[in-house]
């Protein structure tokens, strides 16, 4: 039964998300996808909430790896598809953060990955509203390298298990509350946040790196029921 609470009223309520997708037909990587992704994400404000402090229902990206910036930041000479990301949300409480690195390196080292380094996502706090920031959830990034002797397709199967062994453990457990893995893969990378659709580019300093180069991105705005 549709109800009203006051000028609410659930009969008119929609649940539609922007949803944009950009490709370069040639496969090549190339900064100017995500110069174009910014473009769209400015067109879409008008499909997500924003509440009246400026602050968005949530805004996201997936992204295929940047093999030169993941070159640069590593100091590697890393090949396509030989070495892993994971972009993961931090739990909620700090002081189990370590705990968060353990269960990660841990489970990617059972796996044969070699951990090469990890670090806090860079963020440009500037770009949102005082209320929007203090919302903010800390992302951290792990960069691995894969097993030499399994193909792409065995090495994304081995993530994906991972993937869901560390799901296993940090849903069931209270002090991992709020560990939540955006993406883990050698293809792809995930970064999202409680943002506007024009915020998501200018908020993550790795996506204006013009190192940071693109073949194909798919963005998508009000989209976190996590929030």
């Amino acid at each position: 039964m549709k109800k009203k609470f006051g000028l609410y009223d659930d009969s008119i309520e929609k649940s539609s998300c922007g949803v944009g997708f950009l490709t370069r037909k040639d496969g090549k990587q190339s900064h100017k996808i995500l110069e174009y992704a910014h473009e769209a994400l400015c067109s879409v404000p008008h499909r997500g909430g924003m509440s009246s402090e400026g602050v968005g229902d949530g805004a996201g990206i997936c992204i295929d790896l940047s093999t030169d910036f993941f070159r640069e930041i590593t100091s590697k000479k890393l090949k396509p598809e030989k070495f892993c990301v994971g972009n993961f949300f931090l739990p909620d409480q700090k002081r189990y953060h370590s705990d968060a690195q353990e269960l990660i390196e841990n489970t990617l080292k059972n796996k044969g990955m070699n951990l090469i380094m990890s670090r806090m996502i860079p963020v440009n706090y500037k770009c949102l509203t005082p209320a929007s920031r203090n919302l903010q959830l800390l992302i951290k990034q792990w960069i691995f390298e894969t097993p030499i002797n399994l193909n792409s397709s065995d090495i994304e199967g081995v993530t994906h298990q991972a993937l869901l062994d560390i799901e296993q453990i940090a849903f069931q457990s209270k002090k991992l509350r709020g560990l939540y893995p955006l993406s883990l893969s050698t293809k792809v990378q995930v970064l999202k946040g409680r943002l506007n659709s024009n915020e998501l580019i200018p908020y993550f300093l790795d996506l204006q790196n013009k190192k940071s180069k693109d073949s194909f991105s798919i963005f998508s705005y009000k989209i976190f029921n996590q929030y």
